[in-house]
Formats: structure tokens, sequence, C-alpha cells
């Protein structure tokens, strides 16, 4: 077959020309943390003006054609850095006649949202030249909220002309109409230049000109029963909150009396707050708006060691105490006590929090039940060892299912294509958690040191869909609705299996994520069996459709595996943590395995391979890398066989702590961390720009910057918890049924032990109940109860 063509060193437009003329043009990329503030001061614009900063460029003299190769660095005036070599060469533009620069505001998340153009900027004409650089500087205005941000710069292939305004062609200011802009726009994966990471730093007068905009604009809110002036006062005081750090000597009256308002709207109930404030369309029930928002600022407060100063000691005391004791993370609610919590299950979600002391029998606490129950230990465990049975496809039949697309595949297809290629299967298909529907997801391996644009992706792709199309009798539905994406996949069904495809290009980051979950699965048999339970209970409930706003199949695979390594002792290791000749020597340095991820396609270059690229790191221990897995496998079994809890303690165990311990509000499931440590959101705020949430928050094992959880809404992320916490409740409310009747009459263990099978089967068939309807896609939403709700 013949090779693919390497990516070319010097990118060039369609027309033939690149950076001839001044209407070619690139785009800046500017990434900010924060949102900006609730008021625009004076003292804002001032600071502002203060934070115009330049930029300068270095770019190498040395040409290739008509391209100028470089090395470039952004910084700021009083903190020069060195050029950094980032491959893709520059147009070549005469001195005086530089190629027109424009800025995109976009906020840093973990999701993909579309920059706003804000305004146009020009490099200056006068260049310099120093040895092998040519250097000119950007000026810029900074953006008026405090944060981190950089810039890039991208090649715009749009072809059109950009006006002197900074707007470009057919941009108008309706919001209406600005979705649409980015309809007309098309930008290159290939990264011009790039700026090390910036800084606008919050101001003592800002800071205290927007608490005191803040504090008006809530009480104002409060006084005309508007949800909504109420809601954005909140959200502006939590990103002020983000915003300092530094130690303000002033400012503690107007914090703590704004504190002190919130804490009074803690202490309203929930008729009253009904009554004083009106439901929108946008704010449906405002207690649950409110003190979910409010749990967000006081979690912000108590991470910020420069806030914690300017509150009083007894408000903190206040605060603290009120997170700790009157927060239920099942209903995202505050409650003045117990009584109100269970009259608020009761009525809303149909079940009551366990309380074993009311029962007025000694049966222990909920952990003994847990740990030593029969119903538990043993009928629920025969449960799920029964149904990861019947669900659990063997693995060699399962793969040998698969075999027949995979060889027509080879032979029809990869083998008949231009360019060099290997096939390779990775998702459910190989990672020891599928099923006879599950699709089969595969990828183009290129050479190793190919690294293939967006744009030769989707030919490479193309060529094959040409492929499949001329063998209609084994490859049907051809789709190619995905080629677009961000990653560009194609789909089709083998007409041989009946089994749907997906084909894609270099996604090794997937296949690295797919040997992961297979090294785990094949740790502990305990893993797979769970994993399957769970996947149909939550199925069955319908939480777990990405298109509805739940959770993925992986998200809940990546719960269950930080659960089990956080078990004492952990039922699973943490694999990236264990290094190669584990267990022999615990220290010894981990090795480095680089791999590029999905959100790195945008910040690749067009040089070959990897060079000057730092990449993800994926390194894990993996049995299957070595000559002799089965004893790799051996030795991680039997790490595992120290915890000797059965799988209904597990599973049991799976739903009290997602259902009712787990802080979503505060901490993140990370699968990566050695000795089962916490990550929390404090310190995914820092490193990776995610925003307080109450929400769930699931760390992806490698792109440590993404949510794998962030399709949850508020209202999916509570129905979620809630299926869990009914779940745990049902079988909790079983087990002690089933202890008590024991205690009555020790004599008759054989007929309790059928009963507790029977028991079993009863409760898990109202568990696993399949929902047909759910809340969050009602409307309108149900209104809340009338049960005080107070500090």
């Amino acid at each position: 077959m013949a090779q693919w063509p390497q990516p070319p060193r010097s990118p060039t437009r369609r027309d033939g020309r690149f950076g001839t003329d001044t209407s070619d043009s690139y785009a800046l990329e500017h990434r900010l943390a924060p949102r900006s503030g609730a008021h625009e001061t004076a003292s804002a614009r001032r600071q502002q003006r203060r934070s115009d900063a330049e930029l300068s460029t270095s770019h190498s003299s040395a040409f290739s054609g008509d391209a100028l190769d470089f090395g470039s660095a952004f910084s700021l005036p009083e903190q020069r850095h060195p050029p950094l070599p980032l491959g893709p060469p520059l147009p070549s533009s005469s001195p005086h006649q530089w190629p027109t620069m424009e800025r995109e505001d976009a906020r840093y998340r973990p999701t993909n949202d579309k920059p706003i153009f804000v305004k146009q900027v020009l490099f200056e004409n006068k260049l310099h030249r120093n040895f092998r650089y040519l250097n000119t500087r950007i000026t810029f205005r900074a953006p008026r909220s405090p944060g981190e941000f950089e810039f890039r710069v991208f090649e715009d292939n749009s072809g059109h002309s950009h006006p002197s305004n900074g707007k470009r062609q057919g941009h108008t200011n309706d919001d209406h109409h600005a979705g649409n802009h980015y309809d007309k726009v098309s930008y290159s994966n290939v990264i011009i230049a790039r700026s090390n990471r910036l800084k606008v730093c919050l101001e003592y007068s800002h800071f205290i000109d927007t608490l005191r905009a803040t504090n008006d604009k809530y009480q104002q809110g409060v006084d005309d029963g508007d949800a909504g002036l109420v809601l954005s006062a909140l959200l502006a005081l939590m990103r002020l909150v983000d915003q300092v750090e530094t130690i303000f000597l002033h400012g503690h009256a107007l914090l703590g009396d704004l504190l002190e308002a919130c804490l009074r709207l803690l202490e309203r109930s929930a008729e009253d707050i009904g009554h004083s404030f009106a439901a929108t369309e946008t704010i449906p029930c405002p207690v649950e708006t409110f003190h979910g928002t409010l749990r967000n600022v006081f979690n912000a407060i108590e991470a910020n060691k420069y806030v914690r100063e300017l509150v009083a000691d007894d408000q903190l005391a206040d605060i603290a105490r009120i997170q700790r004791e009157r927060f239920c993370q099942v209903s995202g609610l505050y409650f003045a006590n117990n009584a109100d919590r269970c009259a608020f299950w009761l009525e809303h979600l149909g079940f009551a929090p366990i309380d074993v002391a009311s029962t007025g029998s000694d049966l222990g606490s909920e952990d003994e039940i847990l740990h030593t129950a029969p119903f538990v230990s043993q009928a629920l465990s025969q449960w799920v060892e029964r149904e990861a049975a019947e669900l659990m496809p063997d693995s060699a039949a399962f793969r040998a299912s698969r075999q027949p697309i995979y060889d027509q595949l080879e032979a029809e297809v990869i083998s008949k294509l231009s360019f060099t290629c290997e096939l390779d299967v990775f998702g459910s298909s190989a990672n020891e958690f599928g099923n006879e529907h599950s699709d089969m997801d595969m990828c183009l391996v290129l050479p190793e040191l190919s690294s293939p644009t967006v744009e030769e992706k989707q030919q490479m792709l193309l060529e094959v869909v040409a492929r499949l199309e001329s063998r209609p009798d084994l490859f049907a539905s051809v789709d190619t609705t995905r080629l677009t994406a961000r990653i560009p996949i194609i789909m089709f069904v083998s007409r041989t299996v009946g089994i749907e495809c997906d084909l894609c290009v270099e996604n090794r980051l997937a296949q690295r994520n797919t040997a992961l979950l297979r090294a785990y699965a094949n740790a502990d048999p305990r893993m797979r069996m769970l994993a399957y339970v769970i996947k149909r209970f939550v199925k069955q409930r319908r939480m777990n459709c990405a298109a509805e706003g739940t959770l993925s199949s992986y998200g809940y695979l990546l719960l269950l595996i930080h659960f089990l390594q956080r078990q004492d002792p952990p039922v699973l290791p943490v694999l990236q943590a264990l290094p190669l000749n584990w267990p022999d020597s615990p220290r010894e340095m981990l090795p480095s395995v680089l791999c590029r991820g999905p959100s790195e396609e945008l910040d690749a270059s067009a040089g070959n391979g990897t060079e000057g690229h730092s990449g993800i790191e994926t390194y894990f221990y993996d049995p299957f890398a070595f000559r002799q897995p089965d004893e790799k496998i051996a030795l991680l079994r039997e790490y595992c066989a120290r915890n000797t809890q059965s799988v209904g303690e597990l599973l049991l165990g799976f739903l009290r702590y997602y259902g009712l311990q787990f802080d979503a509000t505060r901490d993140v499931v990370s699968v990566r961390r050695p000795d089962a440590g916490t990550v929390t959101k404090e310190e995914k705020r820092q490193t990776s720009q995610w925003r307080f949430t109450t929400r769930l928050s699931i760390e992806d094992p490698f792109e440590v910057g993404y949510d794998v959880a962030h399709v949850l809404k508020g209202s999916r992320d509570k129905y979620i918890r809630q299926q869990l916490a009914r779940a745990y409740v049902l079988l909790m409310d079983g087990a002690m049924l089933q202890t008590r009747k024991a205690g009555v009459d020790e004599c008759q263990n054989e007929r309790d032990a059928e009963t507790d099978d029977k028991a079993v089967e009863r409760i898990m068939s109202i568990v696993n109940e399949r929902v047909t309807e759910v809340p969050f896609l009602q409307a309108p939403p149900r209104p809340m109860s009338s049960a005080p709700i107070a500090t």
C-alpha cells in the first residue's frame, strides 16, 4: 500500500496563497476562567485601562518556500520569555503589511463553548530584527474581570475580509444572530502561535465596588421579590470570592452584611420563599435555586483562605455548622432538622431516610447491618452473582462473534486503501464490559510518526466510505453526519452480524482508555459482576442516556472504580500509581507514556510526529503489556483479595456512597490519585478552571481537565442521586426487617434463608422497575413541599 503523505510543514490555503494579502486573517483565542462581574463600575473601567498589555512575538528567519518558520512566545512587558519553537510557519508578509488579528473571548471550561468575537487588533508595522528573530508587538486590552487566560492564533479558512471596526461580515450585535456567526467561519487546526498563561489580578477598589454593588442588587431583589435578581447577585458574589487572591485590609463589614443576609434567606421557610418570589421559566423553584447557589457560595468561601480572613469567626463557624449539619445531598436543600428532611423525602421522593435508632431494636449500626446481615452477605450476593452470570457474555465467545466484522473490514476495505494503516478495536467491544448489543468502535492506526490534521482524517475516512459503499452486500447504512465533528467518525452496520460500527482515525487516547478499563476488569472478578448489575439498573431507571443529559456507561464505570479503590483494604489498586516493577519496589519512579488526546487536536501543529509536544500522560500498570500477563493478573488479584467483602456488601455500599455520602459539591470522582486521595473542586478550579457546582463531577483518568459528567444538569444530577438513595433505602429496609425476623426465631434459619432470597428478589424487582417517564423531562415541575426549610 502507498504510504500516507506526511503533513506539510507549511500550511497552504486552498487558493494556493497563504498570508500574501492583508485580507488573510488569524483568530486570536482568549481563554478566560471567571465570568464578568455583576456590574461594570468606573473602577473596573480604570482597571481595564491599567491592564492594557503588550504581546511580543518572535519569528525565526528560516524560510521554507513562501513561508517563515518561527518560534513564538507572548508575554507581558515586565515578564519576557524566550521564543518557544512551535513548528508551524508564519506567512511571509511584507514587514509593513502584517495580517489582521482578531481576539476571541472564550470562557475556559471542560466543554467546548464557542468563542465570542470582541475586537480587532493589529500587528504594529514596525519590526525589529534581532539575530534570527523578527520581533513585533500586539497591543490589547485585558478583560475587565480578573482571571487567567491565554491567546492562540489560528488560521482562518473562511476567506472573509475583516472590516476595520473589528466585526466580521454579517456579524451584528443582535444576540439572536450570534449563533449563526460560526456557521460562516471555518478555522484550521494549525496553531500559528500561542502565549504563556497571562493574568489579570483583582484590585482592592474593584473588589469594594463590586461587593457594594452586589449587596445593593441582592437587597433590591429581596425587596422586590425578584428571584432572578437575587440569583444574579449570589452568582456575582461567588465569582468575586473566586477572584480574591490576596488579603484585603478592608471590606469585612460589607462582606459580613451580605453573608448575614444570605444566612437569613436560609432561615425562611419554603412557603415564605414561594410566596415572596414568583417562579419563572428559568427559575421554576426559587427555594431549590437559592439553596443550591448558596451551597456553592459557602463552599467557595471555605476554600479561599484570603476570603476567610474577611469573615468574622462566629460567622465562619455558623457557615461550617450549616454546611455540615443542615445540607441534604439527596435533595440539594438545607433543613432545620431531621424531621423536616424526613417529611420532605416522604412527600417528594416516596421514601424516608434510614434511621436504625428509631426502630427500637438492637440491630446495631447501618455499617454492622451492611457487613453482617445474611440478607446482604448471602442472599443479595447470590442474587448479584446470578444476575451477573446472565448479563456477562463469555469473553471468548464475545470476541468470536465480532471477529467476522474485523476480518471483512480488514480484507475488503483497509487493505485496499491508498495509505498505510492498521485496524484496531476499542471501547466496550475490547474493554471486557460490553454485551451483545454494544456498538463496535474501531480506529485506523497510522505509522508512528504520522500526525494528520482533522481535514486529512476526513479525507481518509471519505476514502473508507467509498470502499464501504462499494460492498453493499457486507456493509449497510453508511453514515457520514459526524464526519465534520471535532473527532471525525463514520458509522455503518455490518450485514453479517447486524452490529452498528463506528470508525475514526488515530484515537490513541481512547485505545489507552480501553486498555485501562480492561486491566481493572481483570484485576478482580467482583468489578465485572458489579459493573454489569449496575449498568442494568441505571438503564432500567433511565439514568444512562447522554442525549437526555444523564451519565454514560463510561461514567458509571469510573464511579465504581473510584468506590472500590476507597474501600479498606482497597478492592482495586490505583493502576496509574503502580510502577512497572510493582510489587517489588513501590517507590520506583513511574515511566511515562504520552498520548495526544481529543482536546489537543486543536493544539496540534503542522509538524511531523509529536516533537516538542508534551502530550497527555497515559501510563498505568497494564498486565497485558508484559510477556507473562497471567502472572501479573495473579499479582493484582492477590492484592485485591485482601478485601473480603461480598458483592452484596459492595453493591449496597456503592448505593449508599453515591446516594447519601459522597459530597459532590466539594469533591471530584477520580481514579488516578495514589492512596485514594481526594480531588477537590477547589483543586480543579485552580488547575483546570472548573467551576463550583453542586452537581457530580468525574475527572477523566488521562485527560484530567475533562469532566466526564459535564453533560449532567442540575435536575438530572438530583434524579440520579435520588434513584441511588432510593435503591439503598429499599435494600437496607429489607435487611433490617429480615434481621429482626431472624432475632425473633433463631431456630428457623433455613426458612429465614429462603425468606431472605425471596425478599431480595422482590425488592430488586422494585429497584430495577423500568421507568418510562422521568421527572426532569416533564413540565411544569412539581411544586415544592410546604415543609419548613430553615437553619
